[in-house]
């Protein structure tokens, strides 16, 4: 194995670069994360009929089955990846003298996007009871941070009893880091 970068909460991503197995001389950039992140990433599709253009319309239609997903609620990630010669990741990270992530960063745009897939990450059994009892008897408040696309985030916190029917339909009763870190403002370090 050439480089790892782990996954990143903030670029919503990992990279694993390894030596091509079928290909001596060659290196292959294995990433998978966020769907909206991975898709941003690529340039072409593995498709049935071997790698094709990812148009505009495309990735539409992927990110709709995403959303069609993550809505179920499933947690879904993506996968993509880029081959390219040694010689040539020599020259760009391992010679540039550049950290992995940065050079990585730098490079971001030629990947071929594989697929995405969900899985069912169900809530625990007491999850819903112990969520009313403290907003009920604790009079708190319960809110919840995740990383996951935003419609999974939005039906599992319904499910769990954090939000009602009333606060769906609440403006900001549901809102992704961006959005939230815009109204509250950036976290100082």
């Amino acid at each position: 194995m050439k480089a790892i970068s782990p996954f990143s909460s903030i670029k919503k991503r990992s990279a694993t670069v390894i030596e091509n197995p079928n290909k001596p001389g060659w290196v292959t950039i294995f990433v998978k994360g966020a769907p909206e992140v991975i898709l941003d990433m690529c340039q072409s599709i593995q498709g049935s009929n071997g790698i094709v253009q990812l148009s505009p319309d495309l990735q539409d239609e992927i990110r709709r089955e995403v959303d069609s997903m993550a809505a179920k609620p499933l947690r879904v990630i993506s996968f993509a990846y880029w081959t390219m010669e040694e010689e040539e990741w020599n020259s760009t990270f391992e010679q540039a003298g550049k950290e992995f992530e940065q050079a990585l960063d730098d490079r971001l745009i030629a990947f071929t996007f594989l697929g995405a897939f969900g899985m069912q990450d169900p809530l625990r059994k007491n999850v819903k009871s112990v969520v009313n009892a403290i907003k009920q008897k604790g009079h708190v408040n319960v809110r919840m941070i995740s990383g996951d696309h935003i419609e999974t985030a939005k039906k599992v916190a319904y499910k769990a009893g954090i939000l009602s029917d009333e606060d769906l339909q609440k403006p900001n009763s549901v809102m992704d880091a961006d959005d939230f870190r815009t109204m509250v403002g950036p976290i100082e370090q």
